[in-house]
């Protein structure tokens, strides 16, 4: 058995809930408590420090959610669950970005297998990864203030860029160009749950 010990570089917008999480799974904690001078944004601030504490640990090593090809990979996994579950018969995937990870991983899972499936990535108003410029964002994991490594321009077919609140209806924002008869699956990602949510 390997210990290995782990540090988690967060800011005053992570959930309770999550920083509870980590402190059971028996991780240290390292805040970081302004954000970025110039975008207003706490990721590069976090990225700073963990830049700085590979500097001043031996023996440490940045996971790098955003440019880690394991990232995506570990996803892959997922498309092939959701096909499995609706017997191939899925014809658009709605999924969040933010490190890119999970879209990445799933694009390359619908081109490998030559699924029939559209992936359509939905992006936060003022998230920079489909050229918007930096806005003060709501909800933690949804879109990004840096453009991530992994992103690549042919990852999906359409994108929408939604506002907070409307996150969650993201498909009903483009259901005038879903045909009628389409199934439908929108990813909840962070908590891990795919959800078919419209069938039209």
């Amino acid at each position: 058995v390997i210990h290995l010990k782990f540090i988690c570089v967060i800011d005053p917008k992570t959930t309770t809930q999550n920083i509870n999480l980590l402190k059971a799974y028996g991780a240290k904690l390292e805040y970081v408590e302004e954000p970025d001078e110039v975008t207003g944004e706490y990721l590069l601030t976090r990225l700073k420090r963990v830049s700085q504490l590979l500097e001043n640990i031996p023996n440490s090593y940045n996971l790098n959610q955003y440019s880690n090809l394991c990232n995506p990979f570990s996803h892959r996994y997922t498309v092939k669950e959701i096909m499995r579950f609706f017997n191939g018969c899925v014809d658009y995937i709605f999924c969040a970005v933010s490190t890119c990870g999970t879209i990445r991983g799933y694009s390359e899972c619908i081109k490998e297998y030559r699924y029939n499936c559209k992936l359509i990535a939905v992006d936060a108003i003022g998230s920079v990864i489909f050229g918007d410029t930096v806005k003060k964002r709501l909800i933690p994991g949804h879109g990004a203030a840096i453009l991530p490594p992994l992103f690549q321009e042919s990852l999906v077919d359409d994108f929408l860029q939604v506002s907070d609140w409307d996150c969650v209806s993201a498909i009903m924002k483009y259901k005038d160009k879903i045909p009628a008869g389409s199934n439908c699956v929108l990813i909840v990602h962070d908590k891990g749950i795919p959800a078919a949510v419209l069938h039209t």
